[in-house]
């Protein structure tokens, strides 16, 4: 009952002013940081009326909170858990290994190698850029993101198909923290090929041979009667211009 009451409110608020509203939007750091804010800007600026509220936590918990109804939307990549949810296919990305440019790896596959300006070109889309198992990495250290993250579960699946026992140097909560570290040299770390906009020459970056790194966002919804103004503007203006 208080379900279609708070459903109730929301169409009436939506009859009166259909440009104005409020809308609760859940992201992890990298899609708050990377993806979302030229989309949260142009459509700020086309609708000033609706006003946006940016929740920032790891995607098991953002999972739970679109659940629980205490965001309007979320977007994930975790088919899982999309079961009885209202979905819309929203962007692809490409999970890389990039490796810190002083590792001898890195002369063994040379032909492999893919560089930051490569990745900015999207040849590491194209259907001849080469790709490499991952157990050419199995004596490479590695930073990981900690489990309730997707790449957590993507990256272990991913060393079950290489067939080794990764040595796991550090693990931590962010995408764009391991790309830096990795940076500096201190590990191998699996990133998305969205983190990479500016030319660098200390990392080396890899197509792996596995159908995981291909990942799909979908903007999810919580199944109700009702879905905002707000809602349905902002899903559609995120699918027609990302």
């Amino acid at each position: 009952m208080q379900e279609l009451e708070s459903d109730l409110k929301r169409q009436v608020q939506d009859i009166r002013d259909l440009n104005t509203g409020d809308l609760k939007i859940g992201g992890s750091h990298y899609l708050n940081a990377y993806i979302l804010p030229p989309v949260l800007t142009a459509f700020s600026q086309k609708y000033p009326g609706i006003r946006l509220e940016l929740v920032e936590n790891g995607s098991d918990q953002l999972s739970a909170m679109l659940l629980e109804r205490e965001l309007d939307l979320i977007f994930s990549c975790n088919t899982a858990f999309m079961d009885n949810l209202e979905k819309y296919p929203a962007f692809y990305d490409h999970i890389l290994l990039a490796v810190p440019i002083n590792h001898p790896v890195n002369a063994k596959i040379a032909d492999a190698r893919l560089s930051a300006n490569d990745i900015m070109l999207g040849r590491h889309l194209c259907a001849d850029c080469p790709a490499v198992s991952l157990s050419y990495f199995h004596e490479a250290e590695f930073i990981l993101l900690t489990p309730g993250n997707n790449l957590y579960d993507r990256c272990s699946q991913m060393f079950q198909e290489a067939g080794f026992v990764p040595h796991i140097k550090l693990m931590l909560a962010q995408l764009a923290t391991a790309y830096h570290l990795a940076a500096s040299g201190y590990a191998a770390a699996f990133i998305s090929d969205r983190l990479i906009h500016t030319h660098t020459d200390r990392l080396a970056f890899y197509n792996i041979q596995s159908s995981l790194t291909k990942r799909l966002f979908y903007i999810l919804l919580p199944n109700r009667n009702y879905t905002t103004h707000a809602a349905k503007e902002f899903i559609q203006y995120f699918l027609t211009n990302f």
